[in-house]
């Protein structure tokens, strides 16, 4: 049987993976024909795709991910929504 503090951690990583996996599901279902629609510029188009390749197909953590972001990708309003 699990403690009390497993059960906590078992949570925290469930909700993480489906976060995650949200996220997944959202980034193939982004293209540019929506984000023209949402008024997004292409440079932040460029932007966000930068983000997204950094955090997604990098071979780090997603931990390492954001930092990379932080680090390399211009901050905007589209970015802090990203991290």
């Amino acid at each position: 049987m699990l403690s009390s503090n497993q059960v906590q951690i078992s949570a925290k990583m469930y909700r993480h993976l489906l976060w995650q996996a949200a996220l997944q599901w959202a980034i193939t279902a982004l293209n540019s024909v929506i984000l023209d629609a949402l008024g997004i510029t292409e440079k932040a188009q460029k932007h966000i795709a930068n983000a997204y390749r950094l955090l997604f197909h990098g071979q780090t953590s997603v931990e390492d991910g954001i930092y990379q972001i932080k680090q390399q990708v211009p901050p905007g309003e589209e970015i802090d929504e990203i991290i």
